[in-house]
């Protein structure tokens, strides 16, 4: 119950840490209890065994053949193991976090088999087929056990690299998790704030880390973060809700999101900068299109959607009561208002806002804002022409007053017409 009381972002982190920790419970367990198909010979000693083939006495073929055995299945479970991690070779999720999760996952699966192997009981039944072919037999059963062996030593040996590999990425990943994090739970402020952060952190990882330096590493991961930035600044804008809210409350929104996106290129570039002035020879230059091409559209989108809530927000700030009362036609002002809000009308048909495929709808509809903005001014400004004339016939204190709170208010740009 106590936990439904937490923040969103303290729950998922939670709930995040109790899965990793069950799935840790899991693999210990399974590595403890023997589930795993890597399992020693059982009723062999060993150690006799290999006394035995160390005092060139002649050892069971029984027994000899049975530790074969074993390192053939150890070979086979490997050989799986190893064709399974090839079949995928990158995570499936579309956000950076799944990347984490990836080599996390990966990095548990190899360290249980390789681990594993790496029991004392388990190195001693490869050492019981090794001494035995050092010991020079002839025959059938020798060559075999040499094709088992050899076979066994170099799937092992990818085995073991591919174990560093995925080892050393989750080191040099769990330094952008913080960062990741608040992409996934943080306001856009605080996404915005991060990102500089987190490239400096990428930045690191693509200098120092022995495996994640390359583009086919890099790329699908900045990829990823591009996907997220966007899918977050998505959540947060419908047209339809922006028009609902005050401009003022909708354009802090909107502007938020915009700096976000731009942010997001602009940190890319500073990356770039100082690893060029780094001297490195390791550019720093992938796939803009992939990068940029969505969060540049959308940006582009966020000023269109600016300037509308700029927009109503002069025109509702100006036509407001004082001006109604006095200019004394309060129907005149309504009217205008009708218009104000009817010009905006347009945009709410547009259910993905940032949908490319829509974009000369898009932008078709705003240079008919643009028109209608341009003709409701021109209305106004001879409707408050008319009314400031009758006005100035009939001045008095409580008009001058209500006039100067108008200018306090401040004219619109489109006034000084």
């Amino acid at each position: 119950n106590r936990l439904v009381q937490l923040g969103g972002e303290v729950k998922d982190d939670l709930m995040l840490s109790a899965s990793k920790f069950n799935q840790r419970v899991g693999q210990v367990a399974s590595q403890v209890y023997g589930l795993s198909s890597i399992r020693p010979p059982e009723g062999l000693d060993l150690d006799e065994l290999l006394k035995i083939i160390e005092e060139d006495s002649e050892a069971s073929e029984g027994n000899l053949r049975v530790c074969v055995e074993t390192v053939e299945k150890w070979t086979e479970e490997v050989e799986k193991l190893l064709e399974a991690e090839n079949g995928q070779s990158t995570a499936t999720g579309k956000h950076p976090m799944a990347e984490i999760l990836f080599w996390r996952d990966r990095s548990e699966r190899l360290s249980s088999l390789f681990e594993q192997l790496k029991l004392g009981t388990c190195q001693k039944v490869v050492e019981v087929v090794e001494k035995y072919l050092q010991s020079g037999p002839g025959g059938e059963g020798a060559e075999s056990a040499g094709r088992v062996l050899g076979r066994f030593k170099e799937r092992q040996s990818a085995l073991h690299k591919l174990h560093l590999e995925a080892k050393d990425n989750v080191r040099f990943l769990m330094t952008l998790e913080r960062h990741l994090k608040k992409l996934t739970n943080g306001g856009m402020a605080e996404i915005a704030e991060t990102l500089p952060n987190l490239l400096n952190a990428l930045r690191m990882v693509w200098v120092v880390s022995r495996y994640y330096n390359t583009d086919e590493r890099m790329e699908p991961l900045l990829t990823r973060i591009a996907e997220q930035i966007a899918a977050r600044v998505n959540d947060q804008i419908s047209v339809r809700a922006l028009l609902r809210r005050s401009p003022v409350r909708a354009g802090a929104i909107v502007g938020r999101c915009k700096a976000t996106l731009d942010g997001w290129e602009r940190s890319y570039m500073e990356t770039r900068s100082r690893i060029e002035e780094s001297g490195s020879d390791h550019r720093w230059e992938f796939d803009r299109a992939k990068l940029f091409k969505r969060t540049k559209y959308m940006s582009k989108i966020c000023g269109d959607l600016m300037e509308i809530t700029k927009v109503l927000e002069q025109f509702y700030k100006f036509l407001g009561p004082e001006l109604k009362e006095v200019t004394g036609d309060p129907v005149g002002i309504d009217n205008l208002l009708e218009e104000v809000a009817s010009s905006a009308a347009a945009f709410k048909t547009f259910g993905e806002c940032f949908d490319e495929r829509h974009r000369k709808a898009w932008d078709r509809v705003m240079q008919q804002f643009r028109e209608k903005t341009v003709e409701i001014e021109d209305k106004a400004i001879v409707f408050l022409d008319t009314r400031f004339r009758q006005v100035a016939r009939r001045l008095s204190y409580g008009t001058l007053y209500l006039l100067g709170g108008i200018l306090c208010v401040g004219w619109p740009s489109w006034l000084s017409k």
